[in-house]
């Protein structure tokens, strides 16, 4: 059931970031919300004792916290954007940490792919790696912490990461997951 759930947050949310550009936080408090409620309906495991619910539900929000503490930095840069950060924290309270970050590294290595076939076609490759290794030498000069980029590229196009990481799910899915 909690994959149904996620499934179904991760394209409302996919949608949202292709279409708008963001991720409401609204639907960060329904993703959250649906893993309640799906804990609630399952109810716990025989022999799992009374508090088994709640000891699910603090799991979830202790792997939310930690996954979005491993990729502040990240937003700080500027590099991936708050609503990227929330949705990785949700799919992580889902599944685990260790199916979590499996499906988080299948996003984003889908995302890596996409990006380098974009900047093969575009031309502009080595202009992307010239400016990242500036960006770098510059960072450690100035001891500042500069956005990476402008909130949109120098094409004029903002990166979209919440599909990539829909595509990540769907293809654990088609993998590991089984049925819904």
């Amino acid at each position: 059931m909690e994959k149904f759930f996620l499934l179904s947050f991760l394209t409302g949310s996919a949608l949202c970031d292709f279409r708008k550009g963001r991720v409401p936080n609204v639907l960060i408090l329904f993703g959250t919300a649906a893993f309640g409620i799906a804990g609630f309906i399952r109810g716990p495991s025989p022999g799992d004792g009374s508090g088994a619910v709640f000891t699910v539900i603090a799991l979830f929000f202790i792997r939310t916290f930690f996954t979005v503490i491993i990729f502040f930095p990240l937003f700080l840069f500027r590099m991936m954007g708050a609503g990227d950060i929330k949705v990785m924290a949700v799919i992580a309270g889902y599944m685990g940490m260790d199916r979590g970050v499996e499906i988080i590294f299948y996003g984003l290595a889908a995302a890596a792919v996409w990006s380098l076939f974009y900047m093969l076609k575009q031309h502009i490759l080595a202009e992307r790696i010239k400016y990242f290794l500036n960006y770098i030498k510059h960072l450690f000069q100035s001891e500042q912490i500069l956005p990476y980029y402008p909130p949109r590229g120098p094409d004029g196009m903002k990166f979209r990461l919440v599909p990539f990481l829909w595509g990540g799910f769907c293809l654990w899915l088609a993998i590991y997951g089984g049925a819904l």
